[in-house]
């Protein structure tokens, strides 16, 4: 679990740095219409209210005028929006794709390494083999590969993963129930 979190943190950190401007730079636009949005709404409401008070000339058209404005803005904000979506996919997508990647590769170098998951239950002291496997050696070559392409595939799945995992196996009532 714990080369799992720690995986999955430098993804995050590298996927992070990586997008990060990205992300930024497409959320401005939205975020500077929001902004636009918002001033002539208060604009809007400030009039309405002054021209409210007693003794002040009303003006209607201003206030037609105003109310163009925000329809204009709010036209503004939802074509922008519009426009940002496919390209906030996109990144996402390849955000996504990079950091599955990444922590592929992350995951695959742990488990070579030896960080394995069904390595733990068969008993091997300093390479030699006691058990089934005593004497199949492309057996336990293969026990081996699929070890760690086992062990790879979950560590890039995430402490999640694990923690759900885990949790079948310890809990399994819990997780009948939950299914039901």
């Amino acid at each position: 679990i714990f080369t799992a979190l720690v995986i999955e943190r430098a993804v995050e950190v590298y996927v992070k740095n990586a997008y990060g401007a990205a992300e930024r730079q497409r959320k401005t636009d939205i975020l500077i219409a929001e902004q636009e949005l918002r001033i002539t709404q208060q604009a809007l409401s400030d009039a309405a209210e002054f021209q409210a008070k007693p003794g002040v000339a009303a003006d209607p058209q201003a206030l037609i005028d105003l109310q163009t404005s925000v329809a204009e803005s709010r036209d503004k904000l939802r074509e922008v929006r519009i426009a940002a979506l496919p390209k906030m996919t996109d990144l996402r997508n390849a955000k996504s794709l990079r950091a599955s990647i990444i922590a592929i590769l992350f995951s695959l170098a742990a488990a070579i390494v030896g960080v394995r998951i069904l390595g733990q239950f068969l008993p091997m002291d300093s390479g030699a083999v006691t058990g089934p496997l005593a004497d199949a050696k492309s057996q336990l070559f293969a026990f081996r590969a699929v070890d760690i392409v086992l062990t790879t595939f979950v560590l890039a799945g995430g402490a999640d993963g694990i923690h759900q995992i885990i949790n079948r196996f310890t809990k399994p009532d819990e997780s009948a129930q939950a299914s039901a």
